[in-house]
């Protein structure tokens, strides 16, 4: 446990990353006064709690790592606001999609929802096609039957 002022400096300079055998560092730790100012433990721990190495951060210290998830996640989210914008969802598809608090859900959510309505879209396409094809077929199936009709007609007048 850390008592004094050169125990901390010493700690420190570890945790920096800078190497004992640094000369500046053995100077400055020379210095016999360092050893006779005492610290409190709160401080060491606040000290040694709030100053993070490199190497804790990108071990994705828990508030940095919110921090720049929550910076990432935000970009993604304005993306996937303006892609519902361009798909020209209507305002009750949206609300519920961005009701979903989470953006990974979200994301998952849109996907299932654009399927959907390329389901529908195919389905919908499919059922005029068939009803133009119909229509189409009673309009020649007319055409056989006139044409019929006025054969017979002429068959008639002969």
């Amino acid at each position: 446990m850390i008592k004094n002022l050169g125990q901390l400096i010493s700690h420190l300079a570890t945790k920096a990353g800078i190497p004992a055998e640094d000369q500046h560092l053995k100077d400055i730790l020379s210095n016999a006064e360092l050893t006779k100012v005492t610290l409190h433990s709160d401080l060491v721990k606040a000290l040694d709690d709030n100053l993070l190495s490199v190497d804790a951060a990108a071990d994705n210290h828990p508030t940095i790592g919110a921090k720049y998830k929550a910076e990432a996640l935000n970009a993604y989210d304005k993306v996937m606001a303006r892609v519902m914008d361009e798909l020209e969802l209507d305002e009750e598809t949206k609300t519920e999609l961005t009701g979903v608090k989470s953006s990974y859900k979200r994301f998952e959510a849109l996907a299932a929802k654009i399927k959907d309505l390329k389901t529908a879209k195919a389905n919908a396409g499919s059922k005029e096609e068939k009803t133009g094809l119909q229509k189409q077929i009673d309009d020649l199936l007319e055409a056989v039957r006139v044409a019929k009709v006025e054969k017979d007609d002429e068959k008639g007048k002969v």
